[in-house]
């Protein structure tokens, strides 16, 4: 018998039991799983160790002298739990459609064996509020965190227990959207219903403004099929989507688990430049650089880069206020622990990781997709601006599924690379004239990792016009000039100083002009006028955005920095 064969017998299909101790069944599967690797016991010798066992304890009458707690690798067991939750996944997710399954474990000592146990929890926390569950305090560290939430257990002896993995029920994006197509139905129905009642009180030599009503209505109807046949198509989906992950853990967070996840990272991009796609490779595609292919202009260090950045929390490097920015070495710490989190997290799910990651704007996956992004390089339409868009990148994106296309690695790191390259020809001439020279220099290569991923956090366009100014496609910018421009300093100057201009036309665009009184003949400054909400709205905005895409400068400076230190023989340009 198979080692998948015997797993997937001996795990059984029972309907779940509230809380059950489950030690037996995945002690069981570890010891065979792993023992057999590391000391090469086949399964039949394995099965007839059991068996003799059986039978000396049913001859003795009794159990026999305890043996010492075995010590397991928590990864290693984490794996065995996330299967057998794969195992059990029809029975947990109809007795639990909308509640967490985890899977939680405590190492034995002197006062208790070691044991493993499942139990069920709400699957939000908004709150933040530690969670009671039979007898189990579950608190989530730092705070609540969806699939991938640490917390700290202890059940009422106060024993610390671990959580090894879980059976989570993710919102359906279809079926999210279909409850937002319903509800524009709705209003798309009044408003056709109270533009036809405005058309039969119309004069009818009233005829323009009839036809113009007429052609709303006309379009009403219209959105309203579009909007239906929408609905007809997802009417089926479930509320959620049930996935097994193994969430993050500090103890897990070890030098070799952030090694090897790096390694993972990188595999996996290099992976993507020669992965072919109906015939096509993106490795070899003709860049937007001259006389380069993507692999050349792009190389995999860059966007391999982004996906650990878009892992950290930026919002933690300031202050109480929100307005300044913590010390070097507290950010540097801060970085350290988000990049470690990151790094563990890439390993424990490889594939897997981060892949259910949505935002409130409906960024999804490891790199944070957005549906018109996607789309664009799926299938871009000519629009105004660009009546002739860029179509070289659809070969490599059949997939038209946004949700399944988000939840792929592979798929998103090649949407990563396609993207950088797209962006490349913003560069000033002399930066893209000198670009292999500029990439291959530690110096100027972390520069424009930094305006690659700050551009892709707002707008490439801006940090641009930011760094080297309004006019600088325009004007002639020397290599000198934009390698200094290059240096993270630069760049961070440049984005204050460009902030810091915004908010004083906002006040400039408040003052007033100076007038004469008419009997003095004196000239009068009036006082300024307080700022209105659009224009105090206007600021704090403009200052969002320069924190947002400055910190991601920051923290590309940080992981290049880690990175080419810890990993020299794999991270080298």
């Amino acid at each position: 018998m198979t080692e998948k064969s015997y797993e997937t017998s001996s795990w059984s299909s029972r309907v779940w039991e509230k809380y059950p101790d489950i030690s037996q069944e995945l002690f069981w599967v570890y010891k065979k799983r792993y023992l057999s690797e590391k000391k090469g016991i086949t399964d039949a010798i394995y099965d007839q160790i059991k068996d003799l066992k059986d039978s000396l304890l049913w001859l003795m009458g009794s159990s026999p002298k305890k043996s010492p707690e075995v010590q397991y690798d928590e990864l290693k067991l984490s794996q065995v739990a996330r299967d057998f939750l794969d195992r059990n996944h029809t029975e947990l997710k109809w007795e639990n459609p909308d509640r967490d399954c985890i899977v939680i474990f405590s190492t034995g000592g002197i006062q208790w064996k070691n044991q493993v146990k499942q139990l069920c929890i709400p699957r939000k926390n908004p709150d933040n509020k530690p969670i009671q569950v039979d007898g189990f305090t579950l608190v989530p560290v730092p705070k609540s965190n969806g699939y991938n939430t640490e917390y700290i257990i202890k059940d009422r002896e106060g024993r610390p227990w671990n959580q090894l993995a879980i059976l989570f029920p993710a919102e359906n994006p279809k079926f999210t959207r279909k409850k937002k197509l319903q509800e524009e139905q709705i209003q798309l129905k009044k408003e056709i219903v109270a533009s036809n009642a405005t058309l039969s009180y119309l004069p009818k030599k009233k005829v323009a403004e009839r036809d113009n009503l007429g052609k709303k209505i006309r379009w009403l109807q219209e959105q309203l099929a579009q909007n239906k046949a929408k609905i007809d198509a997802i009417w089926s989906q479930q509320q959620y989507i049930h996935f097994t992950y193994i969430p993050y853990r500090e103890s897990l967070n070890t030098d070799k688990n952030r090694k090897q996840g790096f390694e993972y990272l990188a595999t996996a991009m290099q992976k993507t430049y020669s992965h072919p796609i109906e015939k096509k490779t993106l490795g070899n595609m003709k860049s937007n650089i001259p006389w380069s292919s993507i692999s050349d202009a792009i190389p995999w260090q860059y966007p391999g880069i982004l996906n650990l950045i878009e892992r950290m929390d930026f919002e933690v490097y300031f202050d109480s206020t929100g307005k300044i920015l913590k010390s070097k070495d507290s950010i540097s710490t801060l970085m350290d622990t988000q990049l470690g989190r990151s790094l563990t997290t890439f390993w424990v799910n490889t594939s897997q990781a981060f892949n259910w990651q949505r935002s409130p704007v409906w960024a999804q996956g490891v790199w944070q997709i957005m549906p018109k992004t996607y789309q664009r390089f799926h299938n871009p339409m000519p629009t105004e601006k660009n009546p002739n868009p860029e179509r070289k990148y659809m070969p490599l994106f059949p997939e038209s599924d946004f949700d399944i296309a988000s939840r792929d690695h592979e798929t998103s790191f090649r949407l990563q690379i396609a993207h950088f390259d797209n962006q490349i020809f913003q560069f000033p001439d002399t930066i893209k004239k000198n670009w292999k020279e500029l990439i291959w220099n530690p110096k100027t290569s972390i520069g424009i990792v930094a305006l690659l991923a700050a551009g892709y956090n707002g707008s490439m366009t801006r940090i641009m016009e930011e760094v080297f100014g309004k006019e600088y496609k325009k004007s002639t910018l020397d290599l000198a000039d934009c390698k200094q421009r290059l240096s993270v300093k630069s760049i961070v100057n440049a984005m204050e100083k460009s902030k810091n201009q915004d908010i004083a036309l906002i006040y400039e665009s408040n003052k007033q002009k100076p007038y004469r009184d008419k009997k003095t003949k004196k000239l009068i400054q009036p006082p300024d006028l307080p700022l209105n909400k659009e224009q105090q709205e206007k600021i704090q905005k403009r200052i969002a955005t320069y924190k947002e895409s400055m910190t991601y400068v920051l923290k590309a400076e940080y992981v290049w920095g880690y990175l080419v230190k810890k990993y020299p023989d794999t991270f080298k340009m």
